[in-house]
């Protein structure tokens, strides 16, 4: 398994969370419908598994 600091994570989790809404910034404008309310419900779930991720990282450093 990789070792990753908390403080990395967060880096890396707010990287690719701004690169995805570029990613589908740029659908949007190039003409592809997109459903906001499935949207929503799609980050806050990464958004949860994130956390629950950075919950396990830190539990190890306690344990």
């Amino acid at each position: 398994m990789i070792a990753i600091e908390p403080f990395t994570f967060g880096i890396v989790a707010t990287g690719i969370f701004g690169g995805g809404l570029l990613v589908i910034t740029a659908l949007e404008k190039n003409g592809l419908s997109i459903n906001e309310d499935l949207l929503v419900i799609l980050v806050e779930v990464i958004k949860a598994g994130a956390f629950l991720k950075l919950i396990s990282l830190v539990s190890k450093l306690f344990l």
